[in-house]
């Protein structure tokens, strides 16, 4: 089964346990690359490279937004504060899935304003600890 962006989700916590609120008028979000850092662990009497898994680096969730002055004011206020965080994915076959991280934004974009383009911003929000995949509630 093909699945679609439809039914998307960026959320950000309230501040109430457990609770959180829908974001902007959402595009787009694209995932991190997960990412395993190697540590280098040559003897002086080996001559072949061997290696053993670090940290794991759950990189950068982007997600895209529809223009609005109240929703671009709030995304300033987001600027390196830590939050919890949950991106949805649309349902697919089996459910939609969750992806629930804590992280801090670390980067706004403002698209161009043009005639025929939509205005656009863009949040590059920097995971912190690991990501935690779920079911969708």
């Amino acid at each position: 089964m093909v699945t679609t962006g439809y039914l998307g989700t960026f959320a950000i916590d309230t501040g109430d346990e457990g609770a959180f609120e829908v974001f902007g008028n959402c595009k787009s979000i694209k995932v991190p690359e997960i990412s395993v850092n190697m540590v280098e662990v040559l003897p002086l009497s080996e001559i072949a490279k061997q290696f053993i898994p670090g940290s794991v680096d759950y990189g950068t969730v982007t997600a895209e937004f529809y223009w609005d002055k109240t929703d671009l004011v709030s995304a300033y206020a987001l600027l390196r504060v830590s939050h919890s965080f949950k991106v949805t994915a649309p349902p697919g076959g089996t459910g939609a899935q969750t992806y629930a991280f804590s992280g801090f934004v670390e980067k706004i974009t403002e698209s161009e304003f043009q005639h025929d383009n939509a205005a656009m911003f863009s949040l590059d929000v920097r995971v912190s600890g690991a990501i935690t995949l779920g079911a969708a509630s």
